[in-house]
């Protein structure tokens, strides 16, 4: 018999959702389809709940979970594309009571250099810091509840939970034989303004250092993800990211989110 699972997937407006997503709906007998908008959207047919929220990403995705009544709830953004057997293979690990989230790995749709490294940079650094992104995990909907995300945070909201969570003794697990897609969208350029708009909000001290580390801790990603020719790109791609942060530290955060309307 399956466990009960809602899914909640959280997005600025219905349109953006893919149709490759919302076919993935059907590899997993959802009890419920709830959706968060950011902006004033139509309910399809395919979602039982649609709420406009236009709080910040760890709010919205807060709000998706209160609506969810099932044990268990699947987080999928707009791009993430669930697989058959997906959801079955990741609810097997909570059979232990102490795990609290569980996501496979993202495989990336896009077959571009850009998107084909991200997806690296991404598999690393799960591996290495045993985290996951947001998108395509399921969450124990009891304990989510209670701990919540921060509302005030429209990025990192993810590992800032989990890291909560792994210091109360929880366990987040990241399943790497399991894989959904995600569409790594986008292109080096429109990903430095990216990294310098975050620079700009965390500021140039923990840029600083975190630019400085780039480079060991991205060789580290290259030895974990070695099996990928893919991996030999992390080096110039993650030290980049973070020279893109230091340098958004000197501006801010308006400049840079009008040089990023710029690129459109």
């Amino acid at each position: 018999m399956s466990s009960k699972v809602d899914v909640v997937i959280v997005t600025k407006t219905v349109d953006e959702v893919l149709p490759e997503t919302i076919n993935g709906l059907k590899t997993y007998p959802f009890q419920k389809t709830i959706v968060i908008a950011s902006k004033d959207s139509t309910k399809p047919d395919w979602c039982d709940i649609l709420k406009i929220d236009k709080g910040k990403l760890g709010k919205a995705r807060n709000t998706g979970i209160d609506f969810a009544n099932s044990d268990y709830v699947c987080m999928v953004d707009a791009d993430i594309v669930l697989t058959p057997g997906y959801v079955n293979d990741l609810l097997k690990y909570f059979q232990n009571s102490k795990v609290v989230a569980v996501g496979g790995k993202l495989k990336s749709s896009i077959r571009s250099l850009y998107a084909l490294t991200k997806e690296q940079v991404f598999r690393g650094y799960c591996k290495v810091h045993s985290d996951l992104p947001c998108g395509g995990t399921v969450y124990r909907a009891e304990t989510v509840k209670k701990e919540r995300f921060n509302d005030n945070l429209s990025g990192g909201e993810d590992h800032e939970l989990h890291t909560r969570l792994k210091k109360k003794k929880y366990r987040v697990i990241y399943a790497e034989k399991t894989s959904c897609f995600h569409y790594f969208k986008g292109d080096m350029k429109k990903e430095i303004f990216l990294c310098m708009f975050s620079g700009a909000r965390t500021g140039l001290f923990s840029s600083l250092v975190r630019a400085a580390i780039s480079p060991f801790r991205s060789l580290i990603y290259v030895l974990t993800c070695r099996d990928s020719v893919y991996s030999l790109f992390i080096p110039p791609f993650y030290v980049t990211q973070w020279i893109a942060h230091v340098i958004g530290a000197f501006f801010k955060e308006e400049e840079v989110r009008a040089k990023m309307r710029a690129l459109g």
